[in-house]
């Protein structure tokens, strides 16, 4: 099914969301979100993009952008294609790192942008990661306030939207306000570490097979695999909880991957042989 075009902003103004495959988490630590931010910082300058607010969560992130469309593009395509190589490297993770392309709103008005900001800084308190947006390191709220997004650089560009409030009394007071227009929306996991995942993998196997998972037969051991993949743990966490080693789990989940391209393309068997 074909695509229809991007809406386009009169003012080149877009929020912008990008999630992680299948729910998925994309940062699983301080190093994941810096190394999400190098390839913002590199990327946004080749692109000629203006980042006017950004938030990065567990699994997906939030932007407003000021930049033609076929700057965005541009800019979502390296910065997602970089943290990619990054992350199926440090985790090896086989497939898309994303889920699909990136979702976008064009940006129509001046009190529609003042709520985005809002909204895309108050999703970790909306998420209960934080008690207020300040106290939430990964997001522009602070820049804004005039502490640096990563070490001594700025990722946002705060000029236009701290001479709009006239004051950063206003803009923080503006923060601490409701807002009523609904905006891209993304279900939160919460950052709870493999106590999360632990729950999520029970759901999808059981807790029994999550003992014993190690020493089960191929055959049942890669079908459970293929199970916490759709519940989309990942490669590490599956190894930390089951004892399964990595790169088992990696040759698994490829070649589940790999046999369902070939079925798809029809130049293949649906066999039930399995990769390791």
């Amino acid at each position: 099914m074909s695509r229809g075009p991007r809406e386009q902003s009169e003012y080149d103004l877009y929020h912008i969301m990008v999630r992680g495959s299948g729910r998925m988490t994309l940062f699983e630590d301080e190093d994941d979100r810096k190394a999400y931010l190098r390839a913002l910082l590199r990327c946004k300058r080749d692109a000629r993009a203006d980042v006017l607010a950004w938030c990065i969560m567990g699994n997906h992130v939030h932007f407003v952008l000021h930049a033609e469309l076929a700057d965005v593009a541009r800019l979502m395509q390296r910065m997602n294609g970089s943290y990619a190589i990054h992350y199926n490297n440090k985790y090896e993770h086989p497939g898309g790192a994303f889920q699909g392309r990136y979702e976008s709103v064009a940006i129509k008005d001046e009190i529609q942008l003042l709520s985005c900001i809002r909204y895309v800084h108050q999703n970790p308190v909306k998420a209960h990661l934080a008690t207020s947006c300040g106290d939430y390191r990964w997001s522009s709220y602070r820049e804004y306030l005039g502490v640096p997004g990563l070490g001594d650089d700025y990722v946002c560009d705060t000029s236009y939207v701290l001479e709009t409030f006239g004051s950063e009394e206003a803009f923080v007071n503006f923060h601490g306000e409701e807002d009523s227009l609904k905006h891209l929306d993304c279900e939160e996991e919460p950052e709870e570490g493999d106590s999360l995942a632990r729950k999520r993998a029970e759901e999808a196997v059981g807790a029994k097979a999550l003992r014993e998972m190690a020493r089960y037969p191929r055959a049942e051991r890669n079908e459970c695999l293929l199970r916490l993949q759709e519940a989309g743990l990942t490669v590490r966490q599956v190894e930390r909880i089951c004892g399964v080693g990595r790169g088992i789990v990696w040759r698994v989940w490829k070649g589940a991957s790999e046999k369902c391209a070939e079925v798809a393309a029809g130049g293949g068997r649906d066999t039930s042989s399995d990769p390791a």
